[in-house]
């Protein structure tokens, strides 16, 4: 339902959401004139009540009707399973999810794992959310919420990990993981804001070395992109300073202007590093658009603001 939103906000914003709600108001209307009893109808009403957060109006299609005429269906008991959660009745919706998934283990699908998880995760329960959105990505490997959901919660263990080549090789999994998830669905904020943040702190090597004397700002190099004023970089492994506009250089590209004097000995064959805030911004303002959710775009914004 949040995903529906969403791409319909990107569509056209709220005047066509709002538009698109009340043809499918319209629509429903008269499938129900067809037939009063359609199991498939109550259903569609009460996700649509749903995505405009009326619960009582869901609660009435969900429960009132379809569970108690037709028996515990599948799409009827995700509905109530996603109505309990959007009311932050974890417990309740943890156990919908389950009852879904025991009943109908193959149908229920990776989705309803990913809702599972997220009770589980509401409730404190890690290692159980961990398992669920794992049972999602095997069951659909390009499902975006289960790997967020992995990526997201190993990140979070990180901080306990103390072998260097082991924090390592799980901080560039989880950046696969969120890296895939941005290829399923480019357009997902919160996957966005997540990379936006890797390429905040990533330092990106740039082809080539530099040499440079002591004392000296002006940078020599072999380096096959040229260094824009304003570029953050960093010489070695411990030299971070900017790139500053130098009118009197004209040999290509090749030297540039560094805002601090190196403070190291003289050295050759230095590799450079940048970092690649275009990207940042990039991402950010993406997010920023393919949400309406307040939070996310308040993510966003503190991202382009550490850029700036």
């Amino acid at each position: 339902v949040d995903g529906t939103d969403n791409t319909v906000d990107r569509a056209g914003g709220k005047d066509q959401k709002d538009e698109l709600r009340s043809l499918a108001d319209a629509r429903f209307t008269k499938a129900d004139n067809i037939n009063q009893v359609n199991p498939m109808t109550w259903i569609g009403k009460g996700m649509l009540n749903l995505a405009m957060n009326k619960m009582d109006q869901a609660r009435f299609f969900f429960e009132q009707l379809t569970l108690k005429q037709c028996g515990e269906i599948l799409p009827a008991l995700i509905g109530m399973a996603a109505m309990k959660f959007m009311e932050k009745e974890y417990r309740d919706a943890q156990e919908l999810y389950a009852r879904a998934m025991a009943k109908f283990p193959v149908e229920s699908g990776a989705a309803t794992r990913v809702g599972f998880g997220m009770a589980c995760y509401k409730l404190g329960q890690i290692d159980r959310a961990k398992a669920a959105f794992r049972r999602a990505h095997d069951m659909d490997p390009e499902n975006v919420e289960a790997l967020v959901g992995i990526a997201v919660l190993e990140m979070a263990s990180l901080d306990d990990v103390l072998d260097p080549r082991e924090y390592r090789a799980k901080a560039e999994n989880i950046i696969k993981m969120i890296s895939m998830a941005n290829l399923v669905d480019h357009t997902n904020a919160m996957v966005q804001n997540h990379l936006a943040n890797h390429y905040f702190w990533k330092w990106t090597p740039v082809p080539g070395t530099v040499e440079v004397d002591v004392g000296s700002n002006h940078i020599k190099g072999n380096m096959s992109i040229n260094l824009e004023p304003g570029d953050r970089i960093r010489i070695g492994h411990e030299f971070e300073t900017y790139v500053v506009k130098d009118d009197s250089i004209r040999d290509g590209g090749k030297t540039f202007k560094i805002k601090d004097n190196w403070k190291f000995p003289s050295a050759t064959g230095l590799k450079l590093w940048k970092k690649d805030y275009d990207r940042v911004l990039s991402l950010a303002k993406g997010a920023y658009s393919a949400t309406n959710i307040p939070e996310i775009q308040a993510e966003s914004l503190y991202m382009l603001a550490r850029v700036y």
